[in-house]
């Protein structure tokens, strides 16, 4: 015949389990401070990472269409100063290189491909580490585009 305990907790272990005061809410914040905190951290880092690429890319891929359709003499500066624009509209103030490259030259010549590079070095927040950002776009210069000198 099977004998019952009254009290289960000595089969279990003994007056020991009685004891465990056992505090929920310690246990929660440590949780919290040892795997939701870095993790939080990193989606932070991701976040500005995928930002700035996103900037980066917008930049260039508006400042090589102000390339195709400029028909002045200081195209270059405009393209420059469309990508600073963009970049400055997402929020951010790093400095940005913009490299223009021509396949022909002068650049606007019917058929021509040029080619934007946009790049910069942004620091992830709460870790201090400089990440180097860069996109690069091409656009063909229009066939049937006159071209004046």
């Amino acid at each position: 015949m099977l004998r019952l305990s009254r009290n289960r907790y000595q089969t279990l272990g003994g007056d020991d389990l009685k004891k465990e005061s056992g505090n929920v809410l310690v246990e929660f914040v440590g949780i919290i401070i040892v795997i939701i905190g870095p993790a939080l951290i990193l989606l932070m880092g991701l976040g500005t990472v995928m930002g700035a690429q996103f900037g980066v890319e917008a930049a260039a891929r508006d400042s090589v269409r102000e390339l195709v359709r400029c028909s002045g003499s200081d195209c270059q500066e405009q393209a420059q100063l469309q990508a600073r624009a963009i970049w400055e509209s997402r929020g951010h103030s790093e400095n940005i290189d913009v490299i223009v490259s021509c396949s022909a030259f002068p650049c606007h010549l019917p058929g021509t491909t040029i080619s934007v590079t946009v790049a910069t070095r942004i620091e992830i927040p709460s870790m201090g580490y400089e990440v180097p950002v860069s996109a690069s776009y091409s656009m063909t210069v229009d066939s049937f585009r006159s071209f004046h000198g």
